[in-house]
């Protein structure tokens, strides 16, 4: 399962402007409460989703995404 890396997403918030998760699940679309299990890694976020917050926030995918051990080597290999 594909996670938000909680600490980097919340740094680039602050860097983005963004002062709440709140916030943040507005401009994404989401709710508080979704938005802070993504972040708390009890829910995956869509492909649109996750899209959405790394241009909002200015990042890649790399960058605020955790990818499941499988698909880390499968990255590694190719």
């Amino acid at each position: 399962m594909l996670t938000l890396k909680k600490y980097r997403v919340m740094e680039l918030m602050e860097q983005a402007g963004y002062r709440t998760q709140e916030e943040l699940a507005a401009a994404v679309g989401v709710s508080r409460t979704w938005m802070s299990a993504l972040l708390n890694g009890r829910a995956t976020p869509t492909t649109d989703q996750l899209v959405l917050i790394t241009r909002l926030l200015g990042a890649t995918i790399d960058e605020i995404a955790d990818y499941p051990k499988a698909l880390s080597l499968a990255k590694i290999a190719a």
